[in-house]
């Protein structure tokens, strides 16, 4: 083989490379991240050490994807063969406060470049049913794994408060919540939209109900019984096209000066 080939086949095989991704769930990687803090406390370690510490007898097909995978959630540090627990997995198993947890689990569901990506896309939206095809065609996600890794995906942002009701969002409800209580107050008045200043009370839920309020304003109100199946996107296809018409059925605000500023230049 020439250079030139061998270049070629090279490029080749990075451009049909799947995007790497975490083969558990972020809550099993702190499971195992903990065992390795108690193991580790601040000691270095190779990877058939991890895999034993892991409870695994040996560095194996079974436990090499585990041990990288607390590398693509940030709970290992990797400096050539040798790791350490990663100042990240301190501060969700040794934090100091409830906040400072949460942020940190924040921060490791989007340490994968795949989560971080599909979290940013699909944020305020439900995930759509074509998950899988996406992650084929766009991520070179292996038709063998695609499910397993849409599963982890929901599983982990579900565990880090990042997808509830069939919605994807990149803070918690709670932080959003908090975000509105300290400036939804500040912001009405400097606005000073008579509208927002009349804002009507809270919409109460009815008993048995869960309501979501989508981009476009709208509010869904279902039955807590069937709350799982929007949780595993069932019709997230439905909920996204009702979204996308009524923003697009939506009186869209003409430019202030209209055609003046047109007929000025002539």
């Amino acid at each position: 083989m020439t250079e030139e080939q061998s270049i070629k086949t090279e490029k080749k095989t990075k451009k049909n490379r799947s995007t790497a991704y975490p083969a558990i769930p972020l809550s099993e990687a702190i499971e195992y991240s903990k065992k390795l803090i108690a193991a580790y406390p601040k000691s270095t370690f190779d990877r058939a050490s991890a895999a034993m510490s892991m409870g695994y007898a040996t560095l194996s097909g079974a436990s090499a994807p585990k041990v990288a995978a607390l590398g693509h959630y940030g709970l290992l540090d990797r400096k050539g063969n040798t790791y350490k627990n990663s100042d990240l997995a301190e501060r969700i198993l040794h934090y100091s406060t409830e906040e400072e947890k949460t942020e940190a689990i924040l921060e490791a569901v989007k340490h994968p470049k795949l989560f971080e990506s599909l979290i940013a896309e699909y944020s305020g939206r439900a995930i759509p049913p074509t998950l899988n095809n996406i992650l084929v065609r766009q991520y070179k996600i292996s038709l063998k794994v695609v499910e397993t890794v849409v599963q982890i995906f929901k599983e982990s942002l579900e565990f880090a408060g990042l997808y509830s009701n069939g919605i994807v969002s990149e803070q918690t409800s709670q932080d959003t919540e908090d975000s509105k209580n300290r400036g939804g107050n500040d912001k009405n008045k400097a606005i000073g939209s008579p509208e927002r200043a009349s804002k009507t009370p809270d919409r109460q839920t009815r008993a048995g109900m869960v309501d979501v309020e989508l981009p476009s304003g709208i509010v869904l109100s279902y039955p807590v019984d069937i709350a799982y199946l929007f949780a595993i996107g069932k019709f997230g296809g439905q909920i996204a096209a009702l979204d996308k018409a009524v923003t697009d059925a939506k009186p869209k605000k003409d430019n202030e000066h209209g055609d003046d500023d047109t007929s000025a230049t002539k």
